[in-house]
């Protein structure tokens, strides 16, 4: 998740001021993830589809809180729906 904060920090100067932009990602660490998810996370990891095995929820938060003024980050399952303010 270290490597992907340039994405925000690039995202970030092409925002207008009050921009949000939004998005998700599946998380390895800092949930629970079900047999179908690591499964589905290692199987797409492994084609080079995603590069997720890294991710978690609190470099997420923090690479945001970094990057932009207001944040929000919600879990569903293994889901991090996320959206941030510039």
């Amino acid at each position: 998740m270290k490597t992907k904060g340039a994405v925000f920090e690039n995202v970030r100067s092409l925002l207008n001021p009050g921009g949000v932009v939004f998005g998700s990602t599946i998380l390895w660490n800092g949930v629970n993830n079900s047999f179908l998810a690591r499964y589905f996370i290692n199987v797409n990891n492994a084609k080079g589809v995603m590069t997720n095995k890294q991710d978690d929820l609190d470099s997420l938060k923090q690479n945001l809180e970094q990057h932009f003024l207001e944040s929000s980050v919600k879990i569903v399952g293994s889901m991090a729906l996320f959206w941030a303010k510039k």
